[in-house]
């Protein structure tokens, strides 16, 4: 019981670090959020008005316990995007979101073991060849995260400023060294992948095809979104998205 307690006072400082990184994430990104939300062709009198309701023009450290007396408080503000309040939005997911959770963890329990087990017992068979190529499917890891990547660039035009690096010009190095690091973990995430894929192909050389792939794939994606940019949203990252990664691959 005692070890309960103390794990679960453990929880405390780690959830109040969560939402203090979450916190300062979204107040790092430059401009002024009710002026994004609100276009361009918007007077200063409705930005300011906009900005006081949202309580963006009190101090940072009153907004961050507002929020997070909120949060405690089971009050996540109101999406600006569904004009909804945040907690309902997810406690009407929750349920779906569960069942999906579970019907994908007992299907990959069942079917993983048991797939290894004749695999295993039934080597170099038919069985164990159609079951080494169900998982190759697995290769289609990178396409997945690409086009889920530009799909969320789709959805949220002012992140991808900040992504591709427009948001922040003139502004202070870490921030642009810290969008460089995302997409240098994404090729790593990809390099991964991708090497998986080569060996399965006898490549002879696995490391250098997946390093060539995995930047070509980012390099891919940099360039739609900064596409989606400079055509002031217009061209979607995700249009002819099949076609264009069938090239590719």
């Amino acid at each position: 019981m005692k070890s309960v307690i103390k794990r679960i006072l453990g929880t405390i400082p780690v959830l109040i670090g969560v939402v203090l990184l979450i916190f300062i994430m979204l107040r790092i990104v430059p401009g002024n959020a009710a002026a994004m939300l609100l276009g361009e062709h918007v007077d200063q009198a409705t930005i300011d008005r906009l900005t006081e309701v949202m309580g963006l023009d009190k101090p940072v450290i009153v907004q961050f316990f507002d929020y997070l007396a909120g949060a405690i408080h089971g009050d996540l503000g109101i999406s600006y995007k569904y004009n909804r309040a945040v907690t309902d939005m997810i406690i009407e997911a929750f349920p779906y979101t569960l069942e999906l959770a579970l019907l994908a963890a007992l299907f990959a329990w069942v079917l993983g073991l048991g797939t290894g087990i004749i695999a295993a017992i039934r080597q170099n068979s038919l069985v164990d060849h159609l079951f080494m190529g169900v998982s190759l499917a697995g290769v289609s890891m990178p396409i997945f995260m690409v086009a889920l990547l530009l799909q969320f660039g789709e959805k949220n035009p002012g992140m991808v400023r900040v992504m591709v690096g427009d948001a922040l010009v003139l502004e202070h190095e870490r921030l642009q060294a810290r969008m460089n690091q995302f997409f240098e973990r994404i090729e790593s995430t990809l390099r991964q992948c991708l090497r998986g894929a080569a060996l399965a192909h006898g490549s002879g050389t696995p490391t250098v095809d997946a390093q060539i792939g995995a930047r070509v794939l980012v390099d891919f994606t940099v360039g739609r979104l900064q596409r989606f940019v400079r055509s002031g949203f217009r061209q979607r990252p995700t249009d002819e998205l099949q076609a264009s990664l069938a090239r590719l691959v």
